[in-house]
């Protein structure tokens, strides 16, 4: 199956999806629960997570156990910038309705966060298999966001996806530009690729 028509069907199904909220709550229990989240928090570290839109796995209403350790995502003349985030109340919907920091506040240059302060990215998509493979919306702001912070790093960051169970397929189609993930965290396992 080709991207685009991917795309529409997971787009399709997510639509559908019930209890959202319900399975959100069970995606953070296993991020909890996952090393590498627990390490950041513990050492306050940052993590790089995305303000959800309606279909995705729910993150804001989650935010307020990490706030303080949370840089968001923003689009920036075609990329993807952070900003550390200190209240909910500092996002407006911008770029696609997508909820960003405040335009006004992205000019305060300590509120910036570079990527050797991030200790983990939790990504969204639409779609996501078992070797890394992710499926986004198209744009492509992640893959170039995730090759552009690894290039100023001396390792990679890892790069997790919060996702439903409903979005694992058994392969996505991949390219050579696109980016593979460290992991997925659903609502019923924690998937690391090795």
């Amino acid at each position: 199956m080709l991207k685009a028509e991917l795309r529409l069907a997971m787009k399709q199904v997510l639509r559908n999806l019930t209890d959202r909220s319900g399975r959100s709550a069970a995606v953070w229990q296993n991020l909890e629960r996952f090393e590498e989240f627990q390490d950041a928090i513990l050492s306050q570290k940052t993590i790089a997570v995305y303000v959800n839109l309606a279909t995705e796995v729910e993150t804001a209403r989650f935010f307020g156990k990490i706030m303080g350790q949370i840089a968001v995502p923003y689009c920036e003349n075609g990329q993807l910038e952070l900003f550390r985030l200190k209240t909910l109340d500092e996002l407006v919907p911008q770029t696609l309705g997508i909820l960003e920091p405040k335009p006004e506040l992205r000019a305060d240059a300590s509120r910036r966060v570079s990527p050797q302060e991030l200790a983990l990215v939790l990504t969204p998509g639409l779609a996501f298999d078992r070797s890394g493979g992710r499926l986004g919306r198209g744009a492509g702001y992640y893959d170039r966001f995730f090759a552009r912070i690894d290039s100023e790093r001396e390792e990679p960051v890892p790069k997790f996806a919060l996702a439903f169970d409903c979005q694992i397929l058994d392969t996505i189609p991949v390219e050579p530009h696109d980016i593979r993930l460290d992991g997925i965290i659903t609502e019923s396992e924690i998937i690391r690729i090795v």
